[in-house]
Protein backbone atom coordinates (compact mmCIF):
# COMPACT_ATOMS: atom_id res chain seq x y z
CA UNK A 1 0.00 0.00 0.00
CA UNK A 2 3.03 2.27 0.23
CA UNK A 3 2.37 3.69 3.70
CA UNK A 4 5.55 5.67 4.33
CA UNK A 5 5.34 5.92 8.12
CA UNK A 6 3.18 4.72 10.97
CA UNK A 7 3.40 4.92 14.75
CA UNK A 8 2.44 2.43 17.43
CA UNK A 9 1.96 3.98 20.87
CA UNK A 10 1.98 1.39 23.67
CA UNK A 11 1.32 3.68 26.63
CA UNK A 12 0.16 1.04 29.13
CA UNK A 13 2.62 -1.36 27.89
CA UNK A 14 0.80 -4.43 26.69
CA UNK A 15 3.52 -5.46 24.24
CA UNK A 16 5.76 -8.49 24.63
CA UNK A 17 8.82 -8.15 26.89
CA UNK A 18 11.16 -8.45 23.89
CA UNK A 19 9.62 -5.21 22.50
CA UNK A 20 8.92 -3.09 25.60
CA UNK A 21 11.53 -4.46 28.02
CA UNK A 22 11.39 -5.80 31.55
CA UNK A 23 10.03 -4.16 33.61
CA UNK A 24 7.53 -3.08 30.99
CA UNK A 25 7.80 0.58 29.98
CA UNK A 26 5.60 2.79 27.84
CA UNK A 27 7.05 2.67 24.32
CA UNK A 28 6.49 4.47 21.01
CA UNK A 29 7.43 2.64 17.81
CA UNK A 30 7.98 4.68 14.65
CA UNK A 31 8.00 2.52 11.52
CA UNK A 32 9.37 4.07 8.31
CA UNK A 33 9.23 2.48 4.87
CA UNK A 34 12.69 2.32 3.29
CA UNK A 35 12.60 0.70 -0.16
CA UNK A 36 10.37 -2.35 0.48
CA UNK A 37 11.04 -2.84 4.19
CA UNK A 38 10.06 -1.04 7.38
CA UNK A 39 12.74 0.23 9.74
CA UNK A 40 11.52 0.38 13.33
CA UNK A 41 12.76 2.90 15.89
CA UNK A 42 11.55 2.70 19.46
CA UNK A 43 11.45 5.35 22.13
CA UNK A 44 10.90 4.67 25.83
CA UNK A 45 10.18 6.92 28.80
Amino acid sequence: MGIKEYWIVDYQPFGANKFVGEPKQATIFVCCLVKDEYQINQFKR
